[in-house]
């Protein structure tokens, strides 16, 4: 096998990591009979010849020599090295590459990548008599590497077409489906699109095939969305009773996926996979919700509820409440079922506390009795902030024997949330700072209580040029005295928040502040800058472009902005169509960040938006 390898002057080429001398190595690797010796070739195709995607010339060489692998029956793992195949010549989640000769590619790689297709086109009949292997794992495969063959689509259409009475695997059946879904994007002529098209749907309407309908529909809602069934949610759910539902998840999953933001089908279908009976179902259900939720605003209540009641199922109860987690505020309506389900797990508890609901103090307040209290207290602490004042005792009983990190800064952020109401806290507080705790959450609570904690202006001072943005602002929060920051504001946005929270007071910081505002290049030094410049001046004209700018150049500065805005009020109107356009996003403005309070911040920017376009009423029309 692999005649003419070394004939190659493999040295003068190169990969990721410079000359490519090691490739003969790598596909000697692949095709060994020693399991750890293939696992690491195939570590090093992927990451010196096909790194982050790319293609090189070398890589591209490698087909003809992994096709002649794929043909010899002994090798082992064909099947992964046809979808290594199908890689290299472009096919990625996103569909098949088909870039031609003059279309742009600064770093060569479609070149390369078209390189390849044309050597897995010339030896397209030999890959055609796999349709005829034993092996259903390279049947399977197949279908992906012959939709890489573009200058045969005729051909390539025609056998896979034919294909689906053949082939006894449904599986496979399935792959023949995605292998036409995606060369139809790419067909030129009108006729032999809506052909393909055609011809998916029929797959997407065969109700005795469920595998290969549940492909079909999904391959439809990528390319051809507007020819699905009205009722695809239940069609779905049918064909996955039908079969194994472990067998069809990566099916499903790629309709949920192609379905993107048509929520409402999305809910459908996510909603009859919760009510199967099966257990892996169910959990892909879970899986499915998770996502559904954390990407896309709207009414979860349904799915919250479906998910609530899995609960009480052991087998899916871990899955139940993981989801309910994600969900945070929008688990509410599965309140009753998270309550009753409080069994001592932090991740259950934790589930009920960012519902907001009321009822989960008492849990928490058994969670703050036992002897090592949850690590994530503080995150279940600030889902219930609005109802932890009586906690309050507890949580200074606690924090006198505390001694981990986070768990102290939890509560400590829980009593600094309680602000003025929790000024029995000052003395403990105060104790802590002077024992010499230096959290930033302890500067925080001291601050948040105001003028209750003056005993600690001493300690404060002392510590203001350790600690030069805690303990200055802590010093004005507390005793109104502005000398210490003004001492330390400077062009940084510490220094920013510095002046924002002095207000008028930092009036003679106003100069640095215009400057750092007429320099600031990213959106969130934009941001601070603004900010100060509102809280000293109040000058709305000056402030609200800035914020705006700041507001397009980073969607996480959007709270913030919109608060600020709300503040300013209606000299803000030139902000109002941006607000309005958030408002009807259907998607989070915060995808993409991975945080546990995601879908309350984004909830929290929703109410910012709200309160601020209060000041116009309704839009013209409505």
């Amino acid at each position: 096998m692999f005649a003419g390898l070394d004939k190659i002057d493999w040295l003068s080429l190169e990969h990721a990591y410079g000359p490519a001398a090691e490739v003969p190595e790598i596909l000697r690797g692949l095709v060994s009979s020693d399991p750890e010796a293939r696992e690491l070739a195939y570590e090093d195709f992927a990451d010196a010849l096909h790194h982050g995607g790319d293609v090189y010339e070398p890589t591209a060489l490698c087909v003809p020599f992994l096709l002649e692998a794929v043909f010899e029956p002994s090798t082992p793992q064909r099947a992964e090295l046809l979808g290594l195949i199908a890689s290299v010549c472009g096919v990625d989640d996103t569909g098949l590459d088909t870039w031609t000769p003059g279309e742009p590619d600064p770093h060569e790689n479609h070149r390369h990548a078209a390189t390849a297709r044309a050597f897995v086109g010339a030896e397209l009949p030999q890959l055609l008599t796999l349709f005829d292997d034993p092996s259903v794992e390279v049947r399977r495969a197949l279908p992906i590497v012959l939709a890489v063959c573009q200058e045969h689509w005729t051909t390539t259409l025609s056998v896979l077409r034919s294909r689906i009475t053949a082939e006894p695997d449904p599986h496979a059946r399935a792959a023949v489906v995605q292998a036409v879904g995606m060369i139809a994007p790419h067909l030129e002529e009108d006729a032999e699109l809506d052909a393909a098209l055609a011809w998916i749907t029929e797959r997407a309407a065969d109700n005795d095939r469920p595998i290969v309908q549940l492909r079909a529909l999904a391959t439809l809602a990528d390319i051809d969305p507007g020819a699905l069934p009205d009722d695809v949610a239940s069609i779905a759910a049918a064909a996955v009773r039908a079969v194994d539902g472990t067998s069809v998840a990566q099916h499903v999953l790629s309709l949920d996926t192609a379905l993107c933001g048509r929520t409402a089908e999305r809910t459908a279908l996510i909603t009859e996979l919760l009510s199967c009976g099966s257990n892996d179902v169910r959990r892909l259900g879970c899986a499915l919700a998770r996502a559904l939720v954390r990407e896309w605003r709207g009414d979860h209540s349904e799915l919250a509820r479906r998910v609530g009641a899995l609960l009480v199922t052991p087998e899916l109860a871990k899955d139940a409440t993981e989801t309910l987690d994600y969900f945070g505020p929008d688990a509410a309506p599965a309140a009753d079922a998270l309550l009753a389900a409080q069994d001592g797990s932090p991740h259950l508890l934790r589930a009920l506390a960012r519902t907001g609901d009321a009822r989960a103090v008492s849990a928490v307040r058994e969670a703050l009795g036992r002897k090592d209290i949850p690590h994530d207290i503080g995150g279940m602490l600030y889902g219930i902030r609005a109802h932890a004042l009586p906690l309050l005792p507890l949580l200074l009983e606690r924090l006198s024997d505390v001694n981990d990190v986070r768990r102290r800064g939890g509560l400590l952020t829980a009593i600094g949330n309680l602000e003025h109401t929790g000024a029995d806290a000052a003395p403990n507080l105060v104790e802590l700072l002077e024992s010499g705790a230096r959290d930033s959450a302890l500067f925080y609570a001291l601050r948040a209580l105001g003028p209750a904690s003056a005993a600690a202006t001493s300690t404060l001072r002392q510590l203001c040029t350790e600690h030069p943005f805690d303990a200055p602002l802590a010093l004005w929060r507390i005793a109104g005295d502005p000398v210490p920051a003004l001492a330390v504001i400077d062009a940084s946005d510490n220094g920013m928040r510095l002046a924002a929270a002095l207000g008028p007071a930092a009036t003679d910081a106003l100069p640095l502040v215009r400057a750092r505002l007429a320099e600031a290049c990213d959106a969130w030094s934009r941001m601070h800058a603004a900010l100060a410049l509102w809280e000293i001046t109040g000058d709305a004209e000056a402030v609200v472009p800035a914020l705006i700018t700041a507001w397009r150049g980073s969607s996480h500065c959007r709270t913030v902005v919109a608060r600020c805005l709300a503040e300013i009020g209606p000299a803000a109107h030139t902000a109002e169509g941006l607000l309005r356009a958030e408002l009807a996003q259907p998607r989070r403005h915060n995808v993409g960040v991975h945080f546990a309070d995601a879908v309350s911040e984004d909830q929290e920017l929703l109410r910012a938006c709200s309160n601020f376009l209060g000041f116009f009423g309704p839009t013209q029309g409505n």
